[in-house]
């Protein structure tokens, strides 16, 4: 196999956990490890799980931290996928993390279009459309600043810096995962 480790990268409700748990019945007998970004934080960052963030029912901000925790979960992060093998990690910088780990499965989820995204954030959170609205502006536009002022504008979801682009409006979830182990070069059925 090529690759020892898969980032999942993707805005709001791209389906980065969705795919994530939909790889799982494939990779984890094989000894693959999965962390979402938050499980990430929590395990390598505990002070991420502040009182805010345990109490707010939504997804958070990168502004609900500083930094520095920030910079503390990236560089773990990033010695983990140059170090360990077989990990799956879904979150927004996980890609950026792996930038020039050859051995990384960089693959960007992205969904064309922003009602499918909406529909997606109002059922996940059991919010009206406008609250989601509000959620999807204000979380992309306050995630990318932060990190734009934090690392430079790297293109943190732009397509070029990825192997492989998903565009899950058109590629239901188990298509996705079949793209994914076909380019592991691994056997979909098991």
């Amino acid at each position: 196999m090529r690759y020892s480790h898969i980032t999942i990268s993707g805005g709001v409700c791209s389906g980065k956990g969705t795919l994530a748990r939909n790889l799982k019945p494939y990779l984890e007998s094989e000894g693959w490890t999965f962390f979402s970004g938050s499980e990430f934080a929590h395990a390598f960052a505990p002070q991420f799980y502040n009182e805010k963030i345990v109490s707010n029912k939504h997804h958070h901000t990168a502004q609900d931290y500083s930094d520095e925790v920030d910079q503390q979960i990236d560089s773990k992060m990033r010695e983990i996928l140059q170090t360990d093998k077989h990990h799956v990690i879904d979150a927004w910088l996980a890609g950026y993390n792996a930038r020039g780990i050859s051995s990384v499965l960089k693959v960007l989820l992205i969904c064309s279009h922003s009602d499918v995204i909406i529909d997606r954030i109002a059922n996940r959170d059991n919010c009206t459309v406008e609250k989601a609205k509000e959620h999807l502006k204000s979380r992309e536009t306050t995630n990318l600043t932060k990190w734009t002022r934090m690392y430079g504008d790297y293109g943190f979801l732009d397509p070029k810096n990825f192997d492989l682009v998903i565009d899950t409006y058109s590629s239901g979830p188990m298509e996705t995962v079949g793209r994914v182990l076909d380019r592991l070069q691994m056997v979909k059925a098991k």
